[in-house]
């Protein structure tokens, strides 16, 4: 049995077992290598050792390959030629063709909003990959995307930790939102006291302490229900003389979708920026600048 030093093996050897193989002569491969024949032979050696097989025999037809060397020649090429189609793709991605899959992460708020929008482009460009959203808190977000798990993440998100790239893409802040269900919006904050109150706030969905800045206008006392999602938001407002407070975002989609109202009251509440947050080992990936490009192009204001 061969006896395999993996310690001395280099993948361009195998590159030079496969040359070898078509051409039969280590002048032809080393030209085809653009590789000295000096140089090719002492590859060869290298290979004949870390392999433990003579793989190529001279004959009067020039080079031919051992039995051992035939064994496996059928998959170092196809091992080969898989490591190179990787490689290719890493560097030219290609998104008409491409069967990748992005993992995102995103709260169930950014899921609502986000995912609708980005879909409208996303399938138009790229009608073939795949977008699966993996909810990460923040503070998990580096192992998250040291072990690939994430590609990327959306959200009031703080850059925590090294080798974490961040980019702004827009403000959000509370809102207060009526539906066909209120007859008679109010205008002003006096009138919002005498209404009843919807509030969601899912975690880590939204950063901002939202009882708190409620309390601060005088309107705690008029909070009459408190949800976990914001799935139930648009049907409530549809159908009862209710006033609900979510984010501008959201409040926006139903204004588009089911003629909601954004009235014209506003709470003192401090910035919340949402951000688009990477790796730095993505960098340079063609994949992943695609995919930043298009939620950027979509999202940012």
């Amino acid at each position: 049995m061969n006896q395999i030093n993996v310690r001395t093996l280099d993948l361009n050897l195998l590159r030079i077992l496969v040359t070898l193989a078509d051409t039969g002569s280590v002048s032809k491969a080393a030209a085809l290598m653009s590789m000295s024949q000096p140089a090719t032979s002492s590859a060869l050696k290298r290979l004949r050792i870390a392999l433990g097989d003579p793989l190529f025999l001279r004959t009067g037809a020039g080079m031919v390959p051992t039995p051992y060397a035939e064994a496996i020649l059928p998959d170092v090429r196809h091992h080969m030629s898989g490591l190179l189609d990787s490689v290719e793709a890493r560097r030219s991605f290609d998104p008409k063709r491409s069967e990748k899959t992005f993992r995102l992460s995103l709260s169930g708020l950014g899921e609502a909003v986000f995912v609708p929008i980005l879909l409208q482009h996303l399938w138009r460009e790229a009608p073939f990959v795949e977008l699966v959203n993996v909810p990460t808190s923040p503070r998990d977000l580096p192992t998250a995307f040291s072990t690939g798990k994430l590609d990327c993440a959306i959200g009031i998100i703080e850059v925590q930790g090294p080798g974490l790239h961040a980019l702004d893409l827009f403000e959000d802040r509370y809102v207060f939102v009526s539906g066909r269900g209120l007859k008679d919006p109010p205008r002003k904050l006096e009138d919002l006291r005498a209404c009843r109150l919807v509030v969601s706030r899912p975690d880590a969905s939204f950063a901002t302490d939202i009882d708190r800045l409620l309390g601060q206008a005088g309107l705690d006392r008029s909070v009459r229900l408190r949800l976990g999602h914001f799935g139930a938001i648009a049907p409530l407002i549809d159908q009862h003389p209710v006033v609900a407070v979510i984010p501008e975002q959201l409040a926006k989609q139903h204004v588009a979708n089911q003629g909601a109202t954004i009235l014209p009251i506003q709470l003192a509440q401090p910035r919340q920026i949402v951000r688009l947050i990477w790796p730095d080992r993505h960098n340079d990936d063609q994949a992943q600048s695609w995919l930043r490009g298009l939620i950027t192009k979509v999202l940012r204001r």
